[in-house]
């Protein structure tokens, strides 16, 4: 895992048979840290279910920080 993108050239991966897997959400340690937390007591994730037209005002508070969940788009 790396905290910054790492260059890579598709045509070595391809050619070497190299397989790249993980993640940049944390340690190992972390997410252990994470997963224990969650079962002792479980997360809570607020989701707002928004039409197509509600995605403009959804962007409000996306882009000033102050989304208090994600957003959800039914079509």
């Amino acid at each position: 895992m790396v905290f910054e993108p790492v260059p890579l050239v598709q045509e070595w991966q391809t050619a070497t048979g190299v397989e790249i897997t993980g993640a940049s959400i944390g340690t190992r340690e972390e997410m252990r840290k994470l997963v224990a937390m969650h079962a002792e007591r479980p997360l809570e994730a607020i989701v707002e279910t928004i039409d197509s037209d509600g995605l403009s005002a959804a962007l409000v508070p996306l882009k000033a920080g102050q989304a208090k969940g994600r957003f959800v788009v039914r079509f």
